[in-house]
Protein backbone atom coordinates (compact mmCIF):
# COMPACT_ATOMS: atom_id res chain seq x y z
CA UNK A 1 0.00 0.00 0.00
CA UNK A 2 1.46 3.38 -1.03
CA UNK A 3 1.32 6.06 1.65
CA UNK A 4 -0.25 9.42 0.89
CA UNK A 5 -0.71 12.61 2.82
CA UNK A 6 -3.42 14.11 0.64
CA UNK A 7 -5.96 13.92 3.48
CA UNK A 8 -3.49 14.50 6.31
CA UNK A 9 -5.21 16.86 8.75
CA UNK A 10 -3.01 16.27 11.79
CA UNK A 11 0.32 17.24 10.26
CA UNK A 12 1.68 13.72 10.70
CA UNK A 13 4.01 11.98 8.30
CA UNK A 14 2.24 9.41 6.09
CA UNK A 15 3.30 5.79 6.68
CA UNK A 16 2.44 2.51 4.92
CA UNK A 17 0.46 -0.21 6.74
CA UNK A 18 3.32 -2.52 5.81
CA UNK A 19 5.43 -0.58 8.24
CA UNK A 20 3.06 -0.98 11.20
CA UNK A 21 4.05 -4.09 13.22
CA UNK A 22 1.63 -6.25 15.30
CA UNK A 23 3.18 -6.46 18.77
CA UNK A 24 0.43 -8.35 20.50
CA UNK A 25 0.37 -12.09 21.30
CA UNK A 26 0.09 -14.79 18.66
CA UNK A 27 -3.51 -15.40 17.54
CA UNK A 28 -3.42 -18.85 16.03
CA UNK A 29 -7.17 -18.94 15.36
CA UNK A 30 -6.77 -16.12 12.80
CA UNK A 31 -3.15 -16.87 11.88
CA UNK A 32 -1.80 -13.63 13.35
CA UNK A 33 1.65 -13.68 14.92
CA UNK A 34 3.68 -11.16 16.86
CA UNK A 35 5.73 -9.20 14.35
CA UNK A 36 3.25 -9.37 11.47
CA UNK A 37 2.47 -6.16 9.64
CA UNK A 38 -0.91 -4.51 9.98
CA UNK A 39 -1.50 -5.38 6.33
CA UNK A 40 -1.08 -9.11 7.11
CA UNK A 41 -3.20 -8.86 10.25
CA UNK A 42 -6.08 -7.18 8.42
CA UNK A 43 -5.79 -9.62 5.52
CA UNK A 44 -5.94 -12.61 7.89
CA UNK A 45 -8.85 -11.12 9.78
CA UNK A 46 -10.72 -10.56 6.52
CA UNK A 47 -10.05 -14.14 5.49
CA UNK A 48 -11.33 -15.48 8.79
CA UNK A 49 -14.36 -13.18 8.72
CA UNK A 50 -15.14 -14.37 5.20
CA UNK A 51 -15.15 -17.94 6.49
CA UNK A 52 -17.46 -17.01 9.32
CA UNK A 53 -19.81 -15.29 6.90
CA UNK A 54 -20.76 -18.72 5.56
CA UNK A 55 -21.38 -20.08 9.08
CA UNK A 56 -24.86 -20.29 10.68
CA UNK A 57 -26.28 -17.18 12.35
CA UNK A 58 -28.40 -19.34 14.68
CA UNK A 59 -28.20 -18.44 18.36
CA UNK A 60 -26.68 -14.94 17.81
CA UNK A 61 -29.17 -12.07 18.14
CA UNK A 62 -27.49 -9.34 16.12
CA UNK A 63 -30.50 -7.04 16.44
CA UNK A 64 -29.88 -6.76 20.19
CA UNK A 65 -26.35 -5.45 19.65
CA UNK A 66 -25.64 -1.73 19.73
CA UNK A 67 -24.13 -0.70 16.39
CA UNK A 68 -24.32 3.04 16.86
CA UNK A 69 -20.51 3.33 16.74
CA UNK A 70 -20.37 1.72 13.29
CA UNK A 71 -20.90 3.63 10.09
CA UNK A 72 -23.10 2.38 7.29
CA UNK A 73 -26.43 0.52 7.03
CA UNK A 74 -27.55 -1.10 10.31
CA UNK A 75 -26.89 -4.86 10.11
CA UNK A 76 -29.50 -7.45 11.19
CA UNK A 77 -27.53 -10.69 10.73
CA UNK A 78 -24.10 -11.87 11.82
CA UNK A 79 -22.93 -11.86 8.22
CA UNK A 80 -24.07 -8.26 7.73
CA UNK A 81 -22.47 -7.24 11.06
CA UNK A 82 -19.09 -8.74 10.14
CA UNK A 83 -19.24 -7.07 6.75
CA UNK A 84 -20.11 -3.76 8.44
CA UNK A 85 -17.10 -4.15 10.78
CA UNK A 86 -14.84 -4.94 7.82
CA UNK A 87 -16.13 -1.88 5.97
CA UNK A 88 -15.50 0.28 9.02
CA UNK A 89 -12.00 -1.20 9.48
CA UNK A 90 -11.23 -0.61 5.83
CA UNK A 91 -12.42 2.96 6.12
CA UNK A 92 -10.39 3.47 9.30
CA UNK A 93 -7.34 1.85 7.69
CA UNK A 94 -7.61 4.16 4.72
CA UNK A 95 -7.91 7.08 7.07
CA UNK A 96 -4.84 5.92 8.97
CA UNK A 97 -2.94 5.31 5.76
CA UNK A 98 -3.77 8.80 4.63
CA UNK A 99 -3.25 10.42 8.01
CA UNK A 100 0.51 10.32 7.96
CA UNK A 101 0.57 8.75 11.46
CA UNK A 102 3.56 6.72 12.56
CA UNK A 103 3.09 3.08 13.52
CA UNK A 104 3.34 3.97 17.20
CA UNK A 105 0.83 6.80 16.80
CA UNK A 106 -1.58 4.58 14.86
CA UNK A 107 -1.55 1.97 17.62
CA UNK A 108 -2.47 4.64 20.15
CA UNK A 109 -5.68 5.63 18.34
CA UNK A 110 -8.83 4.54 20.19
CA UNK A 111 -12.13 3.30 18.85
CA UNK A 112 -15.54 2.88 20.50
CA UNK A 113 -16.57 -0.62 21.57
CA UNK A 114 -20.19 -1.65 20.76
CA UNK A 115 -22.33 -1.96 23.89
CA UNK A 116 -22.99 -5.64 23.23
CA UNK A 117 -19.23 -6.34 23.45
CA UNK A 118 -18.33 -4.03 26.33
CA UNK A 119 -18.85 -6.73 28.97
CA UNK A 120 -16.38 -9.04 27.20
CA UNK A 121 -13.95 -6.13 27.00
CA UNK A 122 -13.94 -5.68 30.76
CA UNK A 123 -16.71 -3.05 30.66
CA UNK A 124 -14.49 -0.74 28.62
CA UNK A 125 -16.08 1.59 26.09
CA UNK A 126 -12.93 2.34 24.05
CA UNK A 127 -9.79 0.44 23.07
CA UNK A 128 -6.62 1.37 21.26
CA UNK A 129 -5.98 -0.02 17.79
CA UNK A 130 -3.67 -2.77 18.97
CA UNK A 131 -5.90 -3.78 21.89
CA UNK A 132 -8.98 -3.53 19.71
CA UNK A 133 -7.49 -5.83 17.08
CA UNK A 134 -6.49 -8.32 19.75
CA UNK A 135 -9.96 -8.16 21.31
CA UNK A 136 -11.71 -8.68 17.98
CA UNK A 137 -9.45 -11.63 17.21
CA UNK A 138 -10.42 -13.22 20.51
CA UNK A 139 -14.13 -12.63 19.84
CA UNK A 140 -13.83 -14.23 16.42
CA UNK A 141 -12.14 -17.26 17.92
CA UNK A 142 -14.76 -17.47 20.67
CA UNK A 143 -17.57 -17.28 18.10
CA UNK A 144 -15.99 -20.02 16.05
CA UNK A 145 -15.64 -22.24 19.12
CA UNK A 146 -19.25 -21.60 20.15
CA UNK A 147 -20.57 -22.47 16.69
CA UNK A 148 -18.50 -25.63 16.62
CA UNK A 149 -19.74 -26.63 20.09
CA UNK A 150 -23.35 -25.97 19.12
CA UNK A 151 -23.01 -28.09 16.01
CA UNK A 152 -21.37 -30.93 17.92
CA UNK A 153 -23.92 -30.69 20.76
CA UNK A 154 -26.92 -30.82 18.44
CA UNK A 155 -25.60 -33.88 16.64
CA UNK A 156 -24.70 -35.63 19.89
CA UNK A 157 -28.00 -34.80 21.62
CA UNK A 158 -30.06 -36.18 18.75
CA UNK A 159 -27.82 -39.04 17.68
CA UNK A 160 -29.95 -41.69 19.43
CA UNK A 161 -33.14 -40.38 17.88
CA UNK A 162 -31.52 -40.22 14.47
CA UNK A 163 -30.26 -43.79 14.77
CA UNK A 164 -33.67 -44.99 15.99
CA UNK A 165 -35.51 -43.32 13.11
CA UNK A 166 -32.98 -44.65 10.62
CA UNK A 167 -33.46 -48.16 11.95
CA UNK A 168 -37.26 -47.74 11.79
CA UNK A 169 -37.65 -48.89 15.38
CA UNK A 170 -40.71 -46.75 16.18
CA UNK A 171 -42.98 -48.34 18.83
CA UNK A 172 -46.71 -47.60 18.73
CA UNK A 173 -47.91 -46.12 22.06
CA UNK A 174 -50.36 -48.14 24.14
CA UNK A 175 -53.38 -47.03 26.15
CA UNK A 176 -55.38 -48.70 28.94
CA UNK A 177 -59.00 -49.30 27.91
CA UNK A 178 -62.00 -50.27 30.01
CA UNK A 179 -64.74 -50.44 27.38
CA UNK A 180 -63.16 -50.76 23.92
CA UNK A 181 -61.70 -53.91 22.39
CA UNK A 182 -60.08 -56.22 24.94
CA UNK A 183 -61.30 -54.40 28.05
CA UNK A 184 -59.22 -53.69 31.15
CA UNK A 185 -55.93 -54.11 29.29
CA UNK A 186 -53.19 -52.19 27.50
CA UNK A 187 -53.78 -51.93 23.76
CA UNK A 188 -51.94 -50.17 20.94
CA UNK A 189 -53.49 -46.81 20.27
CA UNK A 190 -54.05 -47.53 16.56
CA UNK A 191 -56.18 -50.60 17.36
CA UNK A 192 -58.15 -48.67 19.98
CA UNK A 193 -58.86 -45.90 17.47
CA UNK A 194 -59.93 -48.44 14.83
CA UNK A 195 -62.29 -50.20 17.27
CA UNK A 196 -63.66 -46.87 18.46
CA UNK A 197 -64.49 -45.89 14.89
CA UNK A 198 -66.29 -49.23 14.36
CA UNK A 199 -68.28 -48.88 17.61
CA UNK A 200 -69.21 -45.31 16.73
CA UNK A 201 -70.50 -46.40 13.31
CA UNK A 202 -72.65 -49.14 14.90
CA UNK A 203 -74.01 -46.69 17.47
CA UNK A 204 -74.79 -44.12 14.77
CA UNK A 205 -76.61 -46.75 12.67
CA UNK A 206 -78.67 -47.77 15.72
CA UNK A 207 -79.57 -44.25 16.88
CA UNK A 208 -79.65 -42.47 13.51
CA UNK A 209 -78.16 -39.03 12.98
CA UNK A 210 -78.28 -36.21 15.57
CA UNK A 211 -80.70 -34.36 13.27
CA UNK A 212 -83.09 -37.32 13.25
CA UNK A 213 -82.83 -37.73 17.04
CA UNK A 214 -83.60 -34.07 17.60
CA UNK A 215 -86.58 -34.29 15.23
CA UNK A 216 -87.89 -37.23 17.29
CA UNK A 217 -87.47 -35.29 20.52
CA UNK A 218 -89.25 -32.25 19.07
CA UNK A 219 -92.22 -34.36 17.88
CA UNK A 220 -93.75 -34.54 21.38
CA UNK A 221 -97.14 -32.86 21.56
CA UNK A 222 -99.13 -31.51 24.48
CA UNK A 223 -100.10 -34.25 26.94
CA UNK A 224 -102.03 -34.31 30.22
CA UNK A 225 -101.84 -37.13 32.80
CA UNK A 226 -104.70 -39.67 33.04
CA UNK A 227 -104.09 -40.14 36.74
CA UNK A 228 -105.95 -37.45 38.73
CA UNK A 229 -102.90 -37.26 41.02
CA UNK A 230 -100.81 -35.96 38.09
CA UNK A 231 -97.54 -37.17 36.58
CA UNK A 232 -95.55 -39.67 38.59
CA UNK A 233 -91.96 -38.44 38.40
CA UNK A 234 -90.43 -35.71 36.22
CA UNK A 235 -92.18 -34.80 32.98
CA UNK A 236 -90.63 -32.31 30.51
CA UNK A 237 -93.26 -30.31 28.65
CA UNK A 238 -90.62 -29.05 26.17
CA UNK A 239 -87.91 -31.73 25.90
CA UNK A 240 -84.61 -30.84 24.21
CA UNK A 241 -82.59 -34.05 24.61
CA UNK A 242 -83.07 -37.78 24.12
CA UNK A 243 -82.68 -38.18 27.88
CA UNK A 244 -85.69 -35.88 28.39
CA UNK A 245 -87.77 -37.95 25.98
CA UNK A 246 -86.83 -41.25 27.66
CA UNK A 247 -87.78 -39.75 31.05
CA UNK A 248 -91.14 -38.65 29.59
CA UNK A 249 -91.79 -42.15 28.20
CA UNK A 250 -91.33 -43.67 31.65
CA UNK A 251 -93.61 -41.03 33.17
CA UNK A 252 -96.33 -41.85 30.59
CA UNK A 253 -95.97 -45.59 31.24
CA UNK A 254 -96.32 -45.01 34.99
CA UNK A 255 -99.37 -42.83 34.35
CA UNK A 256 -101.00 -45.54 32.17
CA UNK A 257 -100.32 -48.24 34.74
CA UNK A 258 -101.80 -46.08 37.47
CA UNK A 259 -104.96 -45.49 35.41
CA UNK A 260 -105.27 -49.22 34.60
CA UNK A 261 -104.98 -50.01 38.29
CA UNK A 262 -107.81 -47.56 39.00
CA UNK A 263 -109.96 -49.14 36.31
CA UNK A 264 -109.20 -52.63 37.57
CA UNK A 265 -110.44 -51.58 41.01
CA UNK A 266 -113.74 -50.58 39.49
CA UNK A 267 -114.16 -53.84 37.57
CA UNK A 268 -113.31 -56.34 40.30
CA UNK A 269 -116.47 -57.75 42.02
CA UNK A 270 -116.74 -58.17 45.80
CA UNK A 271 -115.34 -61.34 47.29
CA UNK A 272 -118.90 -62.54 48.15
CA UNK A 273 -119.98 -62.30 44.47
CA UNK A 274 -123.56 -61.54 45.66
CA UNK A 275 -124.95 -58.15 44.59
CA UNK A 276 -128.23 -56.73 45.91
CA UNK A 277 -131.24 -55.96 43.73
CA UNK A 278 -131.15 -52.45 42.30
CA UNK A 279 -133.98 -50.67 44.09
CA UNK A 280 -134.49 -53.59 46.49
CA UNK A 281 -137.49 -55.13 44.65
CA UNK A 282 -137.79 -58.02 42.18
CA UNK A 283 -139.15 -57.76 38.63
CA UNK A 284 -138.99 -53.98 38.78
CA UNK A 285 -137.50 -53.00 35.41
CA UNK A 286 -138.47 -53.36 31.79
CA UNK A 287 -135.91 -52.90 29.01
CA UNK A 288 -135.75 -52.06 25.32
CA UNK A 289 -133.62 -50.30 22.67
CA UNK A 290 -133.48 -46.62 21.86
CA UNK A 291 -136.10 -45.22 19.49
CA UNK A 292 -136.39 -41.57 18.48
CA UNK A 293 -140.05 -40.41 18.78
CA UNK A 294 -140.22 -36.78 17.67
CA UNK A 295 -137.25 -35.78 19.80
CA UNK A 296 -138.21 -37.76 22.89
CA UNK A 297 -136.63 -40.90 24.25
CA UNK A 298 -138.97 -43.90 24.39
CA UNK A 299 -138.84 -47.66 24.41
CA UNK A 300 -139.70 -49.33 21.14
CA UNK A 301 -141.14 -52.37 22.89
CA UNK A 302 -141.68 -53.41 26.48
CA UNK A 303 -139.96 -56.61 27.53
CA UNK A 304 -140.83 -58.92 30.40
CA UNK A 305 -140.06 -57.34 33.74
CA UNK A 306 -136.80 -58.62 35.25
CA UNK A 307 -134.27 -57.95 38.00
CA UNK A 308 -131.17 -55.71 37.81
CA UNK A 309 -128.32 -56.02 40.35
CA UNK A 310 -125.49 -53.66 41.28
CA UNK A 311 -122.95 -53.23 44.05
CA UNK A 312 -124.79 -50.48 46.00
CA UNK A 313 -128.44 -51.41 45.37
CA UNK A 314 -129.16 -47.78 44.43
CA UNK A 315 -131.38 -47.20 41.40
CA UNK A 316 -129.43 -46.05 38.32
CA UNK A 317 -126.20 -45.57 40.35
CA UNK A 318 -123.81 -44.06 37.78
CA UNK A 319 -120.68 -45.05 39.72
CA UNK A 320 -121.06 -48.89 39.59
CA UNK A 321 -121.77 -51.46 36.89
CA UNK A 322 -125.13 -53.26 36.63
CA UNK A 323 -125.70 -56.99 36.04
CA UNK A 324 -128.62 -59.30 35.21
CA UNK A 325 -127.56 -61.77 37.94
CA UNK A 326 -126.50 -61.44 41.57
CA UNK A 327 -123.19 -63.19 40.91
CA UNK A 328 -122.23 -60.30 38.60
CA UNK A 329 -121.30 -62.57 35.68
CA UNK A 330 -123.50 -61.00 32.97
CA UNK A 331 -123.35 -57.24 32.53
CA UNK A 332 -126.34 -55.31 31.18
CA UNK A 333 -126.15 -54.75 27.39
CA UNK A 334 -124.60 -51.44 26.37
CA UNK A 335 -126.99 -48.68 25.18
CA UNK A 336 -130.12 -50.46 26.46
CA UNK A 337 -132.89 -48.25 27.86
CA UNK A 338 -134.79 -49.20 31.03
CA UNK A 339 -137.92 -47.96 32.73
CA UNK A 340 -138.98 -48.45 36.30
CA UNK A 341 -142.24 -50.37 36.22
CA UNK A 342 -145.20 -48.24 37.29
CA UNK A 343 -143.21 -44.95 36.90
CA UNK A 344 -142.14 -42.48 34.26
CA UNK A 345 -138.40 -42.64 35.08
CA UNK A 346 -136.11 -43.98 32.33
CA UNK A 347 -132.32 -44.30 31.87
CA UNK A 348 -129.82 -45.64 29.35
CA UNK A 349 -127.14 -48.12 30.49
CA UNK A 350 -123.48 -47.76 29.38
CA UNK A 351 -120.62 -50.18 29.89
CA UNK A 352 -118.31 -47.13 30.15
CA UNK A 353 -118.37 -44.86 33.20
CA UNK A 354 -120.66 -43.13 34.03
CA UNK A 355 -122.69 -46.34 33.73
CA UNK A 356 -126.22 -44.82 33.71
CA UNK A 357 -126.94 -41.89 31.42
CA UNK A 358 -129.91 -39.86 30.24
CA UNK A 359 -131.87 -40.45 33.45
CA UNK A 360 -135.19 -38.67 32.82
CA UNK A 361 -138.99 -38.79 33.22
CA UNK A 362 -140.93 -39.55 30.06
CA UNK A 363 -144.72 -40.24 30.01
CA UNK A 364 -144.37 -42.03 26.70
CA UNK A 365 -142.11 -44.71 28.12
CA UNK A 366 -144.39 -45.13 31.14
CA UNK A 367 -147.36 -45.74 28.88
CA UNK A 368 -145.44 -48.29 26.83
CA UNK A 369 -144.26 -50.32 29.84
CA UNK A 370 -147.30 -50.49 32.15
Amino acid sequence: MIPSNSNNKAGCDPISSNCVIWQGPDLTCVKVCNGDTVSDVVANLCTKLSELMTASDDGIDVTAMSKSALDGTVSTTLTELIQQIIDNLATEKARVDNSGLTCAEALLCEADIPKCLQKNAGDKTKLGTSAYLEFLGGEVCSTKTTLSSLQTGVIKANSNNIIQLQADQYTTPTIYTSSIGTTNSLQSIDKVLQQFELDYSLLKNALNTPTALYAGVSAQGTMVPLDPAGWQGTYYTAPTTVAHTVQNLWSVIKDLRSKVTILEGLVVAPASNVYPLMGGSSNTFAGGFLDDCSGTYAESTSSTLFNIYNETGSVFDTSVRAYSDAAATTEIVHDTWFVISGSTTVARYSTISPFWRNVMTDADTNAACT
